[in-house]
C-alpha cells in the first residue's frame, strides 16, 4: 500500500542530498547545469514530447508484449490501488527528487554514462521480472541525462520524466 507522506519524505531527502552534493561539489546549479544548444522552450517542448510519446508506445505494447503485461499486473499488486490523484503525485515526487539527484548532482559530478548506469541500477525491482524495467530505466536516465546536456537545464528533462511516470 502507497504512503505518500513516507514517499515525500524519502524524495525530499533525495532532493536534500542532491542539494547538498552540488554545493559542496561546486557544480554550476540543480536546474542550470551551463550553456545549452537548446533554450527552455524547445528542451520543454522535446521532452514532453518524449515522454507522450514512451506513454504512447508503453500503452500500445501492454497488450502485445507478454513480458510488459506481466510487468504491469505484478507493479499493480505490489502498489495496491491508485488513483489518479495518487499516481500524479508519485510521477511529480519521484520527478522531483530523482531528476535533482541524478541530473542535477550525479551527473554534474560523474558524468552522462556512469549516471545513466546508476540510474537504471536504482530501478532494480524485487524479482526477475523485473531485469527488463531496469534495462528501460537506463536506456531513459541516459536519454534525459543526453537531453539535460544538450539543453543546459533541466526544464525539458522534467517534462518528460514526469510523463514517463505518470505511465508506471
Amino acid at each position: 500500500m502507497i504512503r505518500l507522506p513516507l514517499i515525500a519524505g524519502f524524495y525530499g531527502v533525495l532532493a536534500a542530498v542532491a542539494g547538498i552534493w552540488s554545493h559542496l561539489g561546486a557544480h554550476p546549479g540543480l536546474l542550470v547545469q551551463g550553456p545549452g544548444t537548446l533554450g527552455p522552450e524547445a528542451a520543454a517542448a522535446l521532452g514532453l514530447g518524449g515522454g507522450l510519446a514512451f506513454v504512447g508506445l508503453s500503452v500500445l505494447l501492454v497488450g502485445r508484449v507478454r513480458w510488459l503485461r506481466r510487468l504491469t499486473v505484478r507493479m499493480g499488486e505490489l502498489l495496491g490501488p491508485l488513483d489518479g490523484g495518487t499516481i500524479f503525485l508519485l510521477a511529480g515526487f519521484s520527478a522531483l527528487g530523482e531528476e535533482l539527484f541524478f541530473r542535477g548532482a550525479m551527473q554534474s559530478a560523474w558524468g552522462l554514462l556512469p549516471t545513466a548506469l546508476v540510474f537504471g541500477l536504482a530501478h532494480l525491482g524485487p524479482e526477475r521480472l523485473f531485469l527488463p524495467w531496469t534495462l528501460v530505466a537506463g536506456v531513459l536516465g541516459l536519454g534525459l541525462g543526453l537531453l539535460t546536456e544538450v539543453s543546459g537545464n533541466q526544464i525539458g528533462r522534467a517534462s518528460c520524466r514526469e510523463r514517463v511516470s505518470l505511465n508506471v
